[in-house]
């Protein structure tokens, strides 16, 4: 004859304050990912200021030079265009 032993696990309580804890974890989480993407965003406008600023300065000299080398200062146009909308 077989004998067929079934147990059933006792119920194990839900730890105290693990709701909260993971509430609290979960809004840690959000803000610093809200932080982050806040960052990356600066980050990005400073370098696209930085970028504008150096193309104005190239086009202040590009009309400076203009008069002694109109070829060299058409160059210097296109370069401050491309420098300008680099990594958009």
């Amino acid at each position: 004859m077989t004998i067929i032993s079934i147990q059933t696990p006792r119920h194990v309580p839900t730890p105290r304050g693990a709701a909260l804890g993971a509430w609290a974890f979960q809004a840690i989480r959000k803000l610093i990912s809200r932080l982050s993407t806040a960052r990356q965003q600066h980050r990005e406008h400073q370098g696209y200021a930085t970028r504008v600023g150096d193309a104005a300065n190239v086009r202040r000299y590009a009309q400076q030079v203009m008069q002694y080398d109109a070829r060299f200062a058409a160059e210097l146009f296109s370069a401050a265009d491309r420098h300008e909308y680099f990594g958009r």
